[in-house]
């Protein structure tokens, strides 16, 4: 069992030892927001902007950190999500994304960082993970993660750009030229880390949702992506 006492650091119990405390991980330099196991693996999300994998099996936990890319780097991680028996990672946040890494492969560039680096070896600490996909949130914010083995779907639970009474105001949003041709109306241009035209499709949804990613055979095809969920304005006060 792994305890997260609102911090840094993770306690990792023995439950066959009556509770035994067998292990105190240390890496993390902000508070940890979420957990995901597979037999000996942990994966743990935090709010420094890092997400990191542990072997329960080592004194102290060796760890392989994940390093986040582009826009969404340094952005708190509120979720993670192992899949794949282990071998998949994913993690979302306020970085307005899904990361995926593939924990069996190092990508090249943490490869060369850590040879190069005698002191990162001494820790037994290794920047890796290939990372595999960026996926869109509609520039919404991730709040949790879980994945469903029996149909290869990851289920997103998201945050929106909508206010308490689900209002939405005109400053906050950039009407699209007419001619965009990636079926999208308006874009938060307050809220947003991503400029129009970063994804291949513009996709955004202004109110709360939870999204379906599945893993299969046609995934890629245009009719799977659905359709945005575009604000309503209110034409006297600026909101709906």
């Amino acid at each position: 069992m792994c305890e997260v006492n609102h911090g840094p650091q993770l306690c990792v119990y023995d439950m066959n030892e009556g509770g035994r405390l067998t292990s105190t991980m240390v890496g993390h330099v902000g508070y940890v927001t979420d957990t995901s196991s597979y037999q000996n693996i942990l994966a743990t999300s935090s709010m420094d902007g890092t997400v990191k994998i542990w072997d329960t099996r080592v004194s102290g936990g060796a760890t392989m950190t994940l390093l986040n890319s582009r826009i969404a780097e340094s952005k708190s991680f509120n979720a993670v999500c192992l899949a794949g028996q282990g071998s998949i990672c994913f993690a979302g946040g306020n970085g307005q994304s899904v990361m995926c890494w593939d924990l069996r492969a190092r990508s090249s560039a943490s490869s060369s960082s850590s040879s190069s680096s005698s002191t990162e070896k001494s820790n037994s600490s290794n920047s890796g993970g290939r990372l595999l996909y960026e996926l869109s949130t509609g520039t919404q914010s991730v709040k949790d993660l879980i994945w469903h083995e029996g149909s290869s779907t990851l289920i997103a639970k998201c945050e929106g750009h909508t206010g308490r009474m689900g209002q939405c105001y005109t400053e906050n949003w950039k009407q699209m030229d007419e001619g965009d041709d990636h079926g999208c109306t308006f874009w938060p241009s307050r809220f947003a880390l991503r400029r129009p035209g970063h994804y291949s499709k513009n996709y955004c949804v202004a109110d709360d949702a939870c999204f379906f990613y599945t893993f299969a055979p046609g995934a890629r095809e245009p009719g799977c992506i659905p359709p945005n969920m575009e604000p309503y304005f209110h034409d006297n006060d600026s909101h709906w």
